[in-house]
């Protein structure tokens, strides 16, 4: 597995606590600078784009997975469709026995495998958050000991549900509907509900309406995105009924969380 020499030191002694995990569609903006407070971030690409960090610019294409530090402002440029893997997590601070991780790892023929676990831990961090940081830890442990791992993670949900997580990942900016949604995949209304009901104890316009309301709450506190990009990119075009959901949700105003 070839890589950037670049690299990173992360407290890999333990498992590690996610903040945000999913698919996400980057694009609309051709550029984007992110800063994630406190957390780390894994992505894992499958199209030609590159980041800037520390005055580095680092080149990726499909089957490359980077790594970047708190704390830090990155650069992204992005094609004019841009969908990856993601996850936003808290790890220890670094000691004596931290590891080294590349900023970028170029994954080769084990990438396609490297996503399933992806998809597993994603799918799995919506039931149980802590399994879901012991498989990222596991991810974060093949990158920083150059062995991603060949075999298969398998996935728990139904293949419907997995469709539809895709989907509503990649369409939280959009004004999706439950109907429009089964249409998109095919299956009836009930079909649906009843799947999302088995797995997350909720119907579909609850998970979707949960999902949207906690990718903003995370991109309010730890990004350096403005209010109203994180009120479009969620599904909330309405400032007034953004602020609404916001504190109904969270107990602040957007501005408030981003004070605090």
């Amino acid at each position: 597995m070839a890589h950037f020499t670049d690299a990173l030191l992360i407290n890999l002694e333990q498992p590690l606590k996610i903040v945000q995990c999913g698919l996400a569609l980057h694009g609309g903006r051709s550029e984007e600078t992110f800063l994630l407070r406190g957390l780390w971030a894994m992505h894992a690409y499958r199209y030609r784009g590159a980041l800037e960090l520390h005055g580095r610019v680092f080149p990726f294409r499909k089957g490359f997975v980077s790594m970047v530090p708190p704390d830090v402002p990155v650069l992204w440029k992005f094609p004019s469709h841009a969908p990856h893997y993601y996850a936003h997590f808290a790890a220890a601070e670094p000691g004596k026995k931290s590891d080294s991780v590349p900023v970028m790892s170029e994954l080769g023929e084990a990438f396609d495998l490297f996503c399933e676990r992806f998809e597993g831990m994603i799918a799995c961090w919506q039931t149980d958050p802590f399994r879901a940081g012991v498989k990222l830890w596991d991810m974060a442990l093949d990158l920083a000991r150059d062995r991603p791992r060949d075999s298969k993670m398998g996935n728990e949900l139904h293949p419907n549900l997995q469709i539809a997580l895709s989907i509503i990942r990649n369409g939280l900016h959009e004004n999706l509907k439950v109907a429009g949604l089964a249409k998109q995949m095919g299956v009836s209304q009930g079909h649906l509900n009843a799947i999302f009901k088995k797995a997350f104890l909720t119907t579909v316009h609850e998970f979707i309406h949960r999902h949207r309301i906690e990718r903003a709450l995370h991109l309010l506190r730890h990004s350096s995105l403005s209010i109203k990009s994180i009120a479009i990119d969620t599904g909330f075009p309405d400032l007034q009924h953004f602020n609404k959901v916001v504190r109904a949700a969270a107990g602040q105003s957007p501005r408030g969380i981003r004070t605090s």
